[in-house]
Order: C-alpha cells, then structure tokens, then sequence
C-alpha cells in the first residue's frame, strides 16, 4: 500500500515545518530569514541547526542531518516514511487514503528486504559457530588469549567464525528455505569452476560483520586464522570482503562507524585507524570514535561521509612504507574537501590493537595529543626519502612534493604557518618560498590544471562576498543541480545538459539526476524523499548553503556556460595533443578533426584572452 502523492503534498502542505519543528525544539530561534537552534539529534553547544521556512528543510551542519518535515518526524519518533505522514496528517485532520503500491518498487523494496534479512542470520549462522562449535576452539583462543578480547567485546561487533567445511552455511541456509541464488546475488557462495561445485565464500575464517548507518549487516570481512602454511603451498589472502553488490560498496562504508556513531557525533572527531581489530581493540579499551577503511585505501565516498559527522580527521595507520603511502592518500583527499587532518604515528611494527595491549588508554589518547599536520608529516618523510641526495635536489624534490597540498589550503593563516616550518627545516628564506608558490597559483605549474578540475566558484553571482562567507559557496556545478532541484522549469535543461556534455561524474548528483528526469514535477520536500538517506542528506546540506537569488534562470546559464566553455577547452587541449602527434608522426590530419579544432579554438578565442590562443594559429591558418 502506497499513499498518493496528492494527499502527500496535501498534508505537506498543511504542516509548515518552522511550526512543527518548534513543537519538537522549543528553543528554536529566528536567525535571518531561517530559524537556528541546538541540534535535538546530537549535543552541541552553539547552534548548528538550522531550518528553512522559504525552502521547507532542515539541517544540522553539526552532525548531519537534514530533509523535509517528513524526515524530521521520521528521525525524531522513529517512525518510517508513512507513519510520519500519517502522524503529521492526524495533526490536521486530514484523510489519508492508502492506494496499491507500485509493483515494481515492492519487489525491489521486498528483495532488498530479502537481502539484509540473509545477511543478518548469515553473521548469526558466524557469531554462534564461534561461541559454539569445537573446530572454533582455537578461533577463540586466539581472539580472547592471544588478541586479549573479552566476550563481551566479541559480542558488541558480532565476530563470528567460518567453518572449514565447504559448505556449511549454504547447507545451512538452504535448510532455512533461503534459495541459492539469493545467497550467490550477495556473494555469500561461488561456483568452483573444475567440480561445479557451490561452496561458502568464507572458509576457514574469523568473521567481522559490517553494518551500515542503520546498524543492518551488509557485508563481511574474513580473516585467516593460520597465515603460516608449508613451503610452496598456496598462501591465500590474509583479508577478504565480501563482493561487491546493491547492498554492499567497500567504498562507502567504514568499518565500527555505527558502533562509534554516538561518541563521532558528539566529539566531531574521528581516528581513522587501518584494521578491523585495530577498531575493536580501540572499543574494548574504551576509545569509541574511530574507525577503519574496509581493507583498501580511503575513498572520496567515504570522505563525505566523514564529512556530514565529523570537523576534525586523525591519521593513525601503521608506521610502515604502506601506511605512509595510505596516509598521504587519504590525507589528499580530506584536503580536497576542507579537512585538515592530523597524523599520530604509532611505534615502528606497532599497530594500534598491539599498542592498547601493552598500553593504558590514557598512554594511548596521550600518544593522540602528539599528533601534527598533514604537512609535517609529509615533511618529515620526504626529508627521510631523500636524504642521501646533495642538498639542492633534496631541497628541490621536497618543495615539488609538498607545494600541491599549499594549494588544496585556502586559509592563509594556516598555509603561513606551514611556509614557517618548511623555510625552517629547509633553509630556504619565506619570500622565496611563497614566490614559488606564486608561481604555481599562476598557471605556471602543471599542478595547477588538476587543482582546476575541482576549484569552487569563488565569485558572488550577485553581489561581492567576504571572505568569511567564500568556505560556505558551492562549486558551480553543485549551484547549477541545486538550482534544478529548486526550480521546476530548469529541470529538464538540466537533464538535457547532462546529457549531451556528461557534466556529473559523482554518486550523489547523478542519483538526483535519476530522480529529476522521473519525476521532473515534484516538489522540494518531496523530491528529497525520494532519495536515498545519504544522497537526501547531502544535498539538503548543499541546499542550505546555496545563496538566494532573484533570477534563477538567468544563474544557471551563466554557470552553464562557464562550465561549457571549460568542457571546450579541455576537448580543445586534447585534440590539439593529437593533432600534434599526427604532424610529428608524418601523418596526414583528418578534415574533420581539424575543423572541430578550429570551431573550438574560435569559439575559445572569442570568449577568453587571444594571447592565449596566438600559438596555436599554425593549426588553425
């Protein structure tokens, strides 16, 4: 059963959200043209929520949360999306009338349902062949003895053990009336090529079920148990997770982020730590913001994620040439969305689990304390790295290493500090180090092409900004989806535009593309539950930023263009390489390419600097 979307936006429409929030959040205070008070989903001590009368949206800059008034009721009593339509309608007195539900969309929703139901008796079928079975006595010996877990903590994540046996949760499952080819859709069981056979995807492993923001199990991370095998015996991985599926992403989730959820949003800061033990170890000891990245280094996904819960990033991963590759990684990524994360380094050959053994948790949150910039890091082991070289090429090689993350840092203060030490531990004296660095913010550097690509749009559209408020911009194509989202007439250009020049590339926009290209007609409110929980939240995020405008229509082209133009340099670039290459090689350049290389550098000329352009008349003449 379904309700219609005429009684939805009826009841909508009846529930002004200020009002119903202010019944929730008695605190709730004009601010502006929007409403601010503390967050009633975290605790906080200035405000950080915020609710829009004229966009009909809350969200938390805290922890964040945000949607419509349906979402709000949602999250606060509990309830799922018809029961908050149902509540807010009783709230006026409005019939709601329930309707057959798409077929369609019950049977995604029922195999969805169907999927998280298998994965949770699956870690059941895991955590009780662990606690019971005999062939998992040396499986507990090592967690509770040699790792120094109690059962209590064991209990808390769920570890299970996965029998030797080929198939044993197959048999298992099948016995339960589940069919295989519900368990192989998830990559529970694999078909051996030489028998034929279906056997379990874990063998012979310890198992940590991983849950996502809702605390449903999606997926599982095995561990061998004995890694020391006879010589030239096949040594099989030490790690795996499940496969890929609708349910689970590795790249989208982080491992204890739902166990540490409570303590994240109410210290705004998380350790990153590398393994799954790493994080029990970390729980068992009483430290509960942490988390770990599923076996692969940090993701962009897993970044914004980060991002909607938490200010402050801490690298701790492994003291080894791996580690230190990841952190830089990770490190560059955080940057890239506003963070400026800190490093604490762990003893050489110490993880953190191994550290909090022989460790107090104050020995261990004071090792935290000593922690320093991404910079200083990345300082110190370039210096290491190179240090046999003669001074000048060190000190050359160092600066080509560091300069690209200066540029990722817009606030000044922060970038001037960092010239300090790095002109102290490189003798190098300050003005020369910023005129390099000059140098690069220019366009004479070919870092600054890849910074280009994500670059926000630093200019008021309107009227001039300070500097205080430029953090709070979106980048231009982010103004152009939120301005589609907003306004009904400009959802189609935008669906046309993306189209025809492919100008989203992430999750979260191309989900709100689907969604604009199918129901073209709803409204804001609506528009944003109709969206996943993580895509809702974001975007509500980039809706309250979004600064209001007078002329809509006249916005969004000016920023289509901008992006258009930047998509016909970048196709101008390219085919210029080519070209290039053609001439060198001896060959004879095609007609039709070299007459889209003329329409495009026209084009370009006519809109931009000629100077830039007068090289490249060869082609062209």
């Amino acid at each position: 059963m379904f309700i219609s979307e005429d009684t939805v936006e009826r009841v909508r429409e009846a529930n002004e959200i200020v009002e119903v929030i202010h019944e929730y959040v008695p605190h709730l205070k004009r601010a502006g043209k929007d409403y601010k008070a503390n967050c009633p989903f975290h605790q906080e001590k200035t405000p950080s929520f915020v609710v829009s009368s004229e966009k009909g949206i809350y969200h938390c800059f805290g922890c964040g949360v945000g949607g419509d008034v349906f979402k709000f009721v949602m999250e606060l009593e509990r309830c799922s999306y018809g029961e908050a339509i149902k509540k807010l309608a009783q709230r006026k007195g409005i019939p709601v009338e329930e309707k057959e539900t798409n077929p369609q969309y019950i049977q995604e929703q029922e195999k969805r349902k169907k999927q998280l139901f298998i994965f949770k008796r699956a870690a059941r079928f895991y955590h009780k062949s662990l606690m019971e079975s005999e062939e998992a006595a040396l499986a507990r010996h090592y967690l509770t003895k040699e790792r120094g877990l109690t059962l209590e903590t064991i209990e808390k994540f769920q570890i299970g053990w996965a029998q030797k046996s080929g198939a044993a949760l197959l048999n298992t499952a099948l016995k339960a009336g589940i069919e295989l080819t519900e368990l192989r859709e998830i990559g529970l069981i694999f078909k051996r090529e030489e028998s034929g056979k279906w056997l379990d995807q874990f063998r012979e492993r310890i198992i940590f079920p991983i849950v996502d923001l809702k605390g449903d199990v999606i997926g599982f991370g095995g561990r061998i148990l004995n890694e020391k095998k006879a010589s030239g015996d096949y040594q099989p991985p030490k790690y795996i997770n499940s496969q890929e599926s609708s349910i689970f992403q590795k790249g989208k989730n982080l491992y204890g982020f739902f166990q540490g959820l409570k303590k994240i949003r109410e210290q705004k800061e998380l350790v990153l730590v590398e393994g799954y033990m790493d994080v029990v170890g970390c729980h068992q000891a009483g430290i509960l913001n942490v988390a770990a990245p599923l076996g692969t280094s940090l993701t962009m996904d897993q970044c914004q994620l980060l991002k909607r819960y938490v200010e402050q990033v801490t690298l701790l991963f492994d003291s080894d040439p791996a580690g230190d590759r990841a952190t830089q990684r990770g490190a560059e990524l955080l940057l890239d969305l506003g963070f400026m994360p800190m490093v604490t380094r762990l003893p050489l050959g110490v993880d953190a689990d191994e550290y909090l053994k022989n460790h107090s948790k104050e020995d261990f949150e004071k090792l935290l304390e000593q922690k320093y910039t991404i910079f200083e890091f990345q300082l110190k082991c370039e210096l290491e790295k190179n240090s046999t070289l003669p001074e000048m090429v060190k000190k050359t090689t160092v600066l080509q290493s560091l300069f690209p993350l200066f540029l990722k840092i817009e606030n000044e203060i922060t970038r001037s500090e960092m010239i300090k030490i790095l002109s102290s531990r490189l003798k190098i004296k300050e003005d020369l180090l910023y005129a390099e660095l000059k140098k690069m913010q220019n366009g004479k550097s070919r870092i600054l092409a890849k910074e280009f690509q994500t670059s926000k749009l630093r200019k008021s559209l309107n009227n001039p900004i300070s500097n205080s408020q430029k953090k709070e911009l979106l980048s231009a194509k982010e103004e152009l989806l939120c301005l589609a989202v907003r306004y009904l007439d400009l959802r189609p250009i935008l669906v046309q535009a993306h189209k025809t020049y492919g100008i989203f590339s992430d999750i979260g926009s191309l989900e709100c593309l689907e969604v604009l290209e199918s129901q073209e007609l709803l409204e804001l409110g609506s528009f944003l539950s109709h969206l996943s929980e993580d895509c809702s939240r974001w975007l509500s995020d980039l809706l309250m930023k979004q600064r209001e405008v007078s002329n809509p229509r006249e916005v969004f082209d000016l920023i289509f263009n901008r992006i258009e133009l930047k998509m016909k340099e970048v196709e101008r670039k390219s085919l210029e390489k080519d070209l290039i290459q053609i001439l060198n090689s001896g060959d004879t350049v095609g007609q039709a390419q070299m007459l889209r290389y003329q329409e495009l550098t026209q084009t370009l000329k006519g809109k931009g600097s000629d100077k830039k352009y007068e090289s490249k008349e060869r082609f062209v003449n």
